[in-house]
């Protein structure tokens, strides 16, 4: 699953720029980037129905991006595969009794 999670996570940040870089090129009221293919005539620069096709464009990467955003967010699609948890036994070493130790009597 982590390799479909990186797929999906680059295809949506393309698709963002991408959208970006489409609706600076649309034609708008205020002069966008389009004026520099022809000033308010942009549209005509690429073709007569350049401005309906490419609100067909926006739209469908529009369109994927919610949806990618949206599987992005998925537990399913966040969830990492964790190992398996093997229980760890601490065995304790046995003690080994001290023999009490006399104390030792000075030699006179």
């Amino acid at each position: 699953m982590g390799t479909m999670y990186t797929i999906v996570q680059t295809l949506f940040v393309i698709a963002g720029i991408l959208m970006v870089i489409l609706i600076l090129l649309r034609k708008s009221d205020v002069a966008g980037l389009s004026s520099a293919f022809g000033g308010l005539g942009g549209d005509t620069a690429f073709g007569v129905k350049t401005q309906k096709q490419l609100d067909k464009i926006i739209t469908y990467v529009a369109i994927f991006f919610m949806v990618a955003g949206l599987l992005l967010n998925t537990p399913k699609m966040k969830a990492k595969p964790t190992p398996p948890v093997t229980p760890t036994t601490t065995q304790e070493t046995p003690t080994t009794p001290t023999t009490p130790t006399t104390p030792s009597t000075p030699n006179k």
